[in-house]
Formats: C-alpha cells, structure tokens, sequence
C-alpha cells in the first residue's frame, strides 16, 4: 500500500541516517521504526495492565488478613 504523509525535515533526517546505517532505504526504515514504535507501545499497555493486575491481587490479598 501506498501512504503520503508530512514529517519535520529533522524527523526525516533521523530517518534517513537510521536507514543508511542499517543498509535499507527510506521506506524499508519507515516500516521498520513504525513496526517497532507499535509493538513497543503495545508492550507498555500490556505492562502497565499487568501491574494493575498485580496490585489488584496484592490489595484483594492485604483486605483478607
């Protein structure tokens, strides 16, 4: 699929200096970065869940005693 968007010239810069050092092109890091900014805002949900979770237990545990 193809997608146009607007980015900061200093945004872009980083991204091209990303792709050079990783020998892929402008489009390949795109991909790249936005894959892994997905996935690792997904791991800080699950995270932050998890130790929601943990206290729930650990509160529901201390009003038992």
């Amino acid at each position: 699929m193809r997608i146009s968007v607007n980015l900061e010239e200093e945004l872009v810069q980083s991204i091209d200096e990303w792709a050079k050092a990783n020998f892929v092109n402008r489009t390949s890091a795109m991909s790249v970065l936005l894959a892994r900014a997905l996935k690792q805002d997904a791991l800080v949900d699950a995270v932050i869940d998890a130790n929601k979770s943990l206290k729930q237990i650990s509160d529901d545990s201390t009003d038992r005693q």
